[in-house]
């Protein structure tokens, strides 16, 4: 998980390392492989959970030695009868996962290895049945290296204990080459902040006596999460101020998942400069905090809370906290204008335009700029995750600020996406509308076809054709992914007739799918609905909201896109539409120390990042509404508290293809290197890549140029996968192999450890009496759960 710089700045402050002039050091490790995070754990105390609990709630403290938090998460009982519930419930909910198959057996523009995750998931019930995990951390890691091994964003499972933890430095890393042209080197970010010229300091080059390349590759092949190629990976681990302002840091510096220690260096990291001399640091870990839930002393109240999401019976709803700062001690508010700018110095201090309410804690992510030097306008788009009313503000920005640039006589326009993590699908829709009014966007996509699939879309639109164009329930589910006469057919441009119109199936690749639909835009309900706002308007020339331009302001040859690779989702639908459809050139900045072309679009390029909660209601409420369905529709009971999950329901397709984007490679017109003067000063950056689509095509990476296409249906010649990625990827099944039963037994107590809190109650519903099991002959041990027994036999006794 990522977590929000507001709070933990001052800390990280307090934190930071400062390099002395030369240290001893230190032997080098051969292997920091995914069994030696995990063979890290030390022998915990039974307490580790309740010291972490308890500082959290009476001390306010949030950072932790790595070491602990491990501590804490292997002393946690594993529930094999529990997990094999969850496994069941995901192995059901991928079968509407729209690449399943295709994950198998990938086409060669796929950048990343192929992975089976259906039999990752039965791997892991063998091993569960097996006896191999020993504890709860030992199952959730396995269990999310398999979904990790999707390399797709909108994959996500948020429960359990590893919920409750990340993994951090105060060391934040930047990539960077001295010229632009020669391979990037690592840095330690602090060393670049305030470079202004002159002789660069001195380059990382072994992280705990290996080499710094292969180091963080293997570390980005296990920590780096939903993206479709190393280079984005590789960037997922750097420092960016278009991070920063949304208050979020790198995966290495904040947000790494598993246990980034090894046996020989425990919590311990050794930097190696050029030079000769070194700086140490040590990997620590944020707690979020449970709040104050009563006492969760034991590794078994962590599995009881965290897992079952059963609160203890002492939880006290009117406790209040000790040690809370006083709102009235927090100082002066700043009153004057806001700008990313008083977030980063990366930005400059006088935008042209700043979208209301900007800001880490804000609704607001837009600004603009002007480069009067090159004659440019820039346009800074770091998410599209916006709802409600502000949907209206970032609408009207996109406006003001091409109007404005061409008022202003900027001659050509820059967009920037770093970093963008997508969001509203319709508003990235919206505002390619307002760059190219004219344009019909295609958009088309399509569902993975199987018989729940039909059985549950079947009897939510039956229901909604049936509805009155008054009905409330009409409006609300206009959008629904299940009502398919809303939809339009994408070879005909008519509505859908019926779901077996739209159900198929059709073949593709090795697997089938849903005819590809398309959104109706022209319908206002579909629009004001999907695209969430409070002003009643539909996407921008359609229906109530027609275009005060019939024309582009500006011509698509003047336009660029400037992108790091980590463009997700709505973010990677935008590009799509601007650089394939609208002909704009895109340039990505960043990557590897290699040369060649890189992603424009990294992050997931699917078409509907799908709510598993949502899901559910559709299940149920077809097994409500349709009797005849219910023996065709799965079981969704599941025992584990998840308090999020999604998977990736449609494909995003061409026309005339049938490669789902996901797979297919996506090149920028140019990529570019960060260099020392430009990776803390985006006005130089921006300046630097407009001048490499201009006037310097120079300055475009050796070897990067020349596989990027727009305007066809051609999927891009991808480069080869890199030499020695099979080493450093990983498929779900060979992570498994990777963590054999000798392993796992050196994790943690082979049982549940003896706290039962009797009477617990959910925070949402009460531990039923039924639940309320004694395993007599599990060493005493007892849990909050409804299962047969901590072991194949083990008889158990209700009370």
């Amino acid at each position: 998980m990522l977590f929000l710089l507001v709070f933990f700045s001052v800390l990280f402050v307090a934190l930071a390392v400062a390099r002395p002039s030369a240290q001893t050091s230190t032997p080098p490790t051969e292997s920091i492989g995914i069994a030696d995070y995990i063979l890290a754990a030390a022998a915990p105390e039974s307490t580790a959970c309740g010291y972490i609990v308890n500082q959290n709630v009476y001390e306010e403290r949030y950072i932790f030695t790595a070491k602990e938090a491990l501590n804490c998460m292997v002393s946690v009982p594993f529930n094999p009868a529990v997990a094999t519930r969850l496994v069941s419930y995901l192995n059901d909910t991928l079968q509407f996962q729209s690449t399943l198959v295709y994950l198998k057996h990938p086409p060669p523009s796929y950048q990343q290895l192929p992975t089976d995750l259906i039999e990752g998931l039965n791997q892991l019930q063998k091993d569960i049945d097996d006896g191999s995990f020993h504890n709860q951390y030992a199952f959730e890691a396995s269990l999310r290296l398999v979904l990790n091994s999707a390399h797709d964003s909108h994959i996500g499972l948020n429960a359990g204990i590893m919920a409750q933890f990340s993994f951090t430095t105060s060391t934040q890393l930047v990539s960077v080459s001295v010229d632009g042209i020669q391979l990037p080197k690592v840095y330690a970010a602090a060393d670049l902040l305030s470079y202004t010229g002159g002789a660069l300091p001195p380059a990382v080059t072994e992280i705990n006596g290996v080499d710094v390349t292969d180091y963080l590759s293997r570390f980005a092949a296990i920590n780096a999460l939903g993206t479709l190629e190393p280079h984005a990976q590789w960037n997922q681990l750097m420092s960016s101020p278009a991070l920063d302002i949304q208050g979020y840091y790198s995966i290495f510096a904040g947000s790494t998942t598993f246990y980034p220690g090894d046996e020989v260096h425990g919590d311990n990291l050794t930097f190696t400069y050029e030079d000769g001399n070194q700086t140490t640091d040590n990997w620590e870990a944020f707690s979020y905090g449970p709040g104050y839930i009563g006492p969760l002393s034991t590794g078994g109240d962590f599995y009881n809370y965290f897992v079952l999401g059963y609160l203890p019976a002492s939880y006290d709803p009117n406790f209040v906290y000790p040690n809370l700062t006083d709102p009235s001690s927090t100082g002066p508010i700043d009153t004057g204008p806001f700008t990313w700018n008083n977030i980063s110095d990366a930005y400059p201090s006088n935008p042209i335009l700043v979208q209301e309410d900007l800001g880490i804690t804000g609704a607001g992510f837009l600004t603009g700029y002007y480069l009067h030097n090159i004659s440019t306008a820039v346009l800074s788009i770091p998410s599209f995750d916006e709802f409600g009313d502000y949907v209206g503000t970032f609408s009207a920005i996109v406006s003001e600020f091409i109007s404005k640039s061409k008022e202003a006589g900027m001659r050509k326009l820059l967009i920037d996406v770093q970093q963008n993590g997508g969001g509203n699908a319709l508003l990235a829709i919206d505002t390619y509308k307002r760059f190219f009014p004219s344009k019909e966007p295609y958009g088309g996509s399509r569902l993975r076809a199987h018989a729940t699939a039909d059985a549950l879309g079947n009897t939510v639109t039956q229901y909604w054709d049936n509805l009155d164009d008054q009905n409330y329930y009409y409006y609300q589910l206009t959008i629904d992914e299940w009502v398919a006469t809303d939809r339009l057919n994408a070879a005909t441009g008519s509505n859908f007739s019926s779901w077996s119109e739209f159900y198929g199936p059709h073949q593709a690749g090795e697997d089938n799918f849903t005819t590809v639909q398309r959104y109706n835009l022209s319908s206002w309900i579909f629009d004001v609905e999907a695209l969430g706002g409070t002003d009643g308007e539909a996407i921008y020339n359609y229906a109530n909201n027609p275009a005060t331009e019939s024309q582009p302001l500006y011509a698509a040859e003047d336009i660029v896109i400037l992108s790091n690779g980590l463009c997700h989702s709505a973010c990677a639908l935008f590009v799509e539409m601007m650089h394939h459809e609208a002909g704009v050139r895109t340039v990505v900045v960043g990557g590897k120390p290699t040369y060649g072309p890189m992603k424009t679009p990294a992050g997931s390029r699917g078409a509907a990042a799908y709510p598993v909660d949502i899901l559910d209601n559709n299940i149920v409420f077809a097994q409500n509404n349709n009797e005849s369905t219910k023996s065709l529709l799965p079981d969704r009971a599941v025992d584990t508290w998840i308090t999020g999950a999604s998977i990736n329901l449609r494909d995003q397709v061409r026309t005339g293809s049938d490669v789902p984007l996901q797979f297919a490679y996506e090149a920028a017109n140019c990529r570019i290197f960060f260099t020392p003067q430009r990776v803390f000063n985006f006005e130089a950056l921006w300046t630097y890549a407009a001048k490499a689509m201009s006037t310097n095509p120079e300055y475009c990476v050796q070897g990067s140029t020349g596989y990027a296409t727009t305007a066809d249906t051609t999927i891009t010649t991808a480069p080869p996968v890199e030499p020695g990625a099979a080493a450093i990827s990983v498929s779900s099944i060979d992570l498994l192999k990777g963590i054999p039963t000798n392993v796992l037994a050196k994790l943690g107590p082979p049982v549940p450890d003896d706290y039962f809190p009797p009477g617990n109650s959910h925070p949402g519903a009460s531990c039923p009496a039924s639940r309320q099991i004694v395993q007599s002959n599990c060493s005493t041990a007892q849990v909050c759960a409804s299962f047969a027994g901590c072991s194949k036999g083990a008889p158990t006794k209700e009370f």
